[in-house]
Parts: structure tokens; sequence; C-alpha cells
């Protein structure tokens, strides 16, 4: 049965016979989560000495979503195993791809969201998050996955026998604009 949810006025959600479907209305609160996408690394064990940010994350370890909002923000989440050889240095940073259009360090900190040493001798787990805010109109396509550079040496990620991933999840969380 067709119908909406009104509080206050306000339209909060909506249900057509014709999809069969509920959808958001124009009465959602701000800072309402109105979807999560994730994604968990599953490609071969990867390795780099790339000293510019580049994507670390393939096509399956994105996470990848289509906004209901225009200005939505979107809250990311990171767990991210590695080695690094010996007393070098490595920078991550989120990467977010919209209509064919990467943009590798979305933070714009040289630092990337977090900055990590390795010894050479173990893997490592670090998480990170990070508020996102890139101002996409309702309907639009995106994919956040991961960037990095290293600072000498070679990182290596994803190594299914030592039972280290890569995952990344994303929010959209309503904003009123």
């Amino acid at each position: 049965m067709s119908g909406t949810l009104t509080i206050g006025n306000k339209e909060i959600f909506s249900h057509s016979d014709a999809t069969d479907k509920v959808s958001y209305g124009t009465g959602v609160p701000a800072g309402t989560i109105l979807q999560v996408a994730s994604g968990r690394g599953s490609s071969a064990r990867y390795d780099t000495t790339n000293t510019a940010f580049h994507s670390i994350t393939s096509a399956t370890d994105v996470a990848t979503l289509t906004t209901k909002f225009a200005n939505s923000k979107f809250f990311l989440t990171m767990t991210l195993s590695f080695q690094l050889n010996s007393n070098h240095q490595f920078l991550v940073d989120f990467r977010r791809v919209v209509a064919g259009v990467t943009t590798q360090n979305i933070t714009g900190m040289s630092g990337g969201v977090t900055s990590q040493f390795g010894d050479g001798t173990q893997w490592k787990s670090i998480s990170y998050s990070h508020l996102d805010s890139p101002n996409l109109a309702a309907g639009t396509t995106v994919s956040y996955g991961l960037s990095a550079r290293v600072l000498g040496g070679t990182i290596y990620l994803n190594d299914f026998a030592a039972n280290s991933l890569t995952n990344i999840t994303v929010m959209e969380i309503k904003h009123d604009s």
C-alpha cells in the first residue's frame, strides 16, 4: 500500500506500490546515516616502492555507492595490514573516484592520514577514519579506496598467508545544505 511517514509536517519516508520500494523523503534529519558500503581486499599480495600517492586497492577493495541526497558527508574507515622493510616509512590516505576522475589524497595532507614505520620483521595493522565533504549531486556514483606512497623501502599488503587484508567502509550521512 502506497503511503508516507510524516513527522512534524516533514516527509521522512514514502512507499510506492509501483516499485514496492521505501525511499527517504525530504524531511530526513541531518546526521542520518543513509547507506553503508564496504570493500575487503581480495587481491593478491601487493608490493610497491612508488614514492607518489597512488592506488593501493583493486576494484574489489573499494566501497562504492550512489548518493541519496546532494551535499552528503561521507564517513570513511579503513583497516590496513602491511609489512614494510627495515626502518622505512609509508604514508596512507583515502582516494575518491567520481565520474572517472580520481583524487588520490583526499585529505590534502602531505603526510596522508597516517604515517607508519616498518621494521621488516612482522605484519602490522592500522585503522583510521576521515569525514569527506565532496559536495556531490544526488544520484552521483562515488567510490572510495586507499592510496599510499613509500618514503624508502618496499611496502607489502594483503598477504593471505599472514591473514592480512585491507578493509574500507563508507557511510553516507545526510547534511543540510
